[in-house]
């Protein structure tokens, strides 16, 4: 498989190594990984799967900003937005429900839908690199995660640590997200790919923790976690402090988090993929993507 956006290839093992060469999340990589997906669920040769980027210090970037600003503009309204987003929901809910390890072998910066590719992964490699920043920056260009990062991340590490790095946008370096929960471990940048495919043979966890009988999302959501004041009162308040109402990004993330982790994670992606489509045709939030738009890359 080789059509500029990823290869694929098995080794005498029957560890599948995904190479992502396309720079930015686009829709030709997202048919091309969902394809990618399928053969390693189905070919029975295939044991498991190590996902990594192409570039020695690229992993993946998000969606182009203006990319979907021209969807935007050409009239497509909020529910068409969202539906937009939902083949990539399936792809990355049949990557980390059918049965077989998938490791991120993460090499470089994997931000916005990069990084929402690695959450979907049952495990998780970074380079012990200081220079590397991982992260959903989204809201500093307007937007929330569509991938399910408003979804995966408390539910990874629990929403008091998640929700300051949603509603801020902020990026992390190896060992703040090793430190985080948001990887399972530091490696030289060398070394990611082969840790990551010993991880895939030694036949690690083939579900995640919110799919496994018994989970509780770590701290507890809704109004009655012990963080929820904090989390989401004292949140909502420095919120509007910080953007006096005018950037309704940070808004739509703590209505994501709050009302979402509280759903089963189908529901709750398909809850983000109606906040995401909303923020795309909103105007006050394309003028926040048009503002950042002189750097395409959601960082």
């Amino acid at each position: 498989m080789d059509d500029n956006t990823l290869t694929l290839t098995v080794d005498r093992d029957g560890v599948a190594l995904i190479e992502l060469f396309a720079g930015h999340f686009t829709a030709p990589l997202a048919v091309a990984l969902d394809t990618a997906v399928e053969q390693v669920l189905t070919d029975p040769a295939i044991v498991g799967a190590v996902i990594t980027g192409a570039a020695p210090d690229r992993f993946l970037l998000g969606a182009r900003i203006d990319e979907l600003l021209a969807g935007a503009d050409a009239g497509l309204d909020a529910p068409t937005i969202a539906a937009l987003v939902a083949p990539v929901n399936r792809t990355l809910r049949r990557l980390e429900t059918g049965g077989k390890p998938v490791a991120a072998a993460i090499g470089g910066d994997a931000q916005g839908a990069g990084f929402e590719l690695c959450l979907a992964c049952h495990h998780r490699v970074l380079a012990d690199d200081e220079a590397v920043q991982v992260g959903l920056p989204e809201v500093r260009a307007g937007l929330i995660p569509g991938g399910g990062g408003t979804q995966r991340l408390p539910r990874l590490i629990g929403i008091e640590r998640a929700l300051p790095l949603l509603a801020e946008g902020r990026t992390v370096n190896p060992h703040a997200a090793f430190l985080l929960g948001l990887v399972e471990a530091l490696r030289p940048r060398d070394d990611v790919v082969a840790t990551a495919r010993r991880w895939v043979l030694s036949q690690g966890p083939t579900a995640q923790p919110w799919d496994t009988k018994g989970y509780a999302l770590p701290g507890g959501a809704g109004a009655l976690a012990p963080h929820a004041s904090a989390s989401f009162g004292l949140g909502l308040a420095r919120v509007r402090r910080d953007t006096a109402d005018r950037e309704p990004a940070p808004l739509a993330v703590l209505a994501a988090v709050y009302e979402g982790t509280q759903l089963p994670m189908d529901r709750a992606l398909a809850l983000e993929a109606k906040f995401f489509g909303r923020l795309v045709a909103d105007p006050a939030a394309r003028d926040r993507m048009r503002a950042h738009n002189d750097n395409p890359e959601i960082r």
